[in-house]
């Protein structure tokens, strides 16, 4: 035995996140999503950070490694099949952050002054940021529209055409800006709130995700000139999560602990 050990962890939450998550599987079975066979759920104090629980989905029995694993069982752990089970995707599960982001943009935008108190945009359903035709995108309304909207509409609503103008506001203050002297004001707005790094957490195998921009867009299309172009839908894309920004779940409630708590607090387990 080794000496003791008191986590933040609250059994009664976590078994309650435990078996919410199963049934939020379940639940996507049923609704048509029969790939849907993973995800994770995290709770945290949003005074001190703690974590009050933590489920990745599927998971595994930790007795089945004491005295050794038999090969037949780490390969039915270790295969695509499983849905690699030994992942703890809560700190090493990395996803587009969907509509969840928009909380973190509309921020963004607020800090910049690219959303004011009378702000509104008008939702047709679909969105042409410069001339019709060219780097359209589409509302998840579409073919509807939400209409003339403000920033709490557009919250309430998740309507993407509000943050596509947004991520076109930005596109066109970073575009404008002499080539040697680019700031990513967006990218560096949201990375303050811990995304694109790891939370500190602590405990091994967090991952740090990505918060794309210019020279990491460069750096990956080396090979392919005509994709490494840095373009408006990349960052309209990113104001609404989607495009090729990657989030953890734990980085996500980590962002909105810190909206709750008006602070942000580094997430711990042990006590």
């Amino acid at each position: 035995s080794g000496s003791d050990v008191c986590l933040t962890l609250d059994l009664k939450i976590q078994k309650a996140t435990d078996k919410i998550l199963k049934q939020a599987i379940a639940s996507s079975h049923d609704r048509g999503f029969p790939d849907a066979n993973a995800g994770a759920l995290v709770c945290i104090d949003i005074e001190d950070g703690g974590i009050l629980a933590a489920s990745s989905y599927p998971t595994y029995n930790p007795d089945d490694f004491t005295g050794g694993i038999s090969t037949e069982l780490w390969e039915q752990l270790t295969n695509k099949d499983s849905a690699y089970p030994l992942t703890n995707r809560v700190i090493a599960g990395l996803y587009p952050a969907a509509s969840t982001f928009k909380a973190f943009t509309s921020l963004a935008g607020l800090e910049r002054g690219i959303v004011q108190k009378d702000t509104e945009h008008t939702c047709s359903g679909e969105w042409f940021p410069y001339e019709e035709g060219k780097w359209g995108q589409r509302c998840w309304t579409y073919p509807d529209g939400h209409g003339k909207l403000g920033l709490e509409e557009a919250i309430n609503h998740s309507c993407d055409v509000f943050f596509y103008n947004i991520g076109r506001d930005f596109y066109d203050i970073w575009d404008a800006l002499p080539k040697d002297a680019k700031v990513d004001e967006l990218q560096d707005y949201l990375r303050s709130w811990g995304f694109g790094s790891l939370t500190g957490i602590d405990i091994p195998g967090e991952l740090a995700g990505r918060v794309p921009d210019e020279k990491w867009k460069k750096a990956t299309f080396v090979d392919t000139p005509e994709e490494a172009l840095w373009q408006p839908g990349d960052m309209s894309n990113m104001c609404i999560g989607q495009g090729d920004i990657l989030i953890t779940p734990l980085q996500l409630a980590y962002g909105f602990a810190g909206i709750a708590g008006k602070q942000l607090v580094t997430p711990h387990l042990f006590n």
